[in-house]
């Protein structure tokens, strides 16, 4: 969700997430959910919005990134 949000802008986020079956190696990852997960820690490695599944960075709960998730949440479902 938060990828698909574009809280994290990078163009080649929005490539993979059209595409995804291009880009996921399905012997190195067992859920679509592992690799975008990967994605996420990866793209954010050594920035302000560094991801960890064990603890949610601060800045994902700032009110636009909020507003962004939820709407992309909706959208989803």
């Amino acid at each position: 969700m938060i990828l698909n949000a574009g809280v994290v802008q990078e163009k080649e986020i929005m490539e993979i997430l059209k595409e995804p079956e291009k880009y996921i190696e399905s012997q190195k990852y067992f859920s679509w959910e592992r690799f975008f997960t990967n994605l996420l820690i990866e793209k954010t490695d050594g920035t302000y919005m560094k991801y960890q599944k064990s603890k949610l960075n601060p800045v994902y709960l700032h009110e636009k990134n909020k507003r962004m998730i939820l709407s992309s949440a909706r959208g989803i479902l």
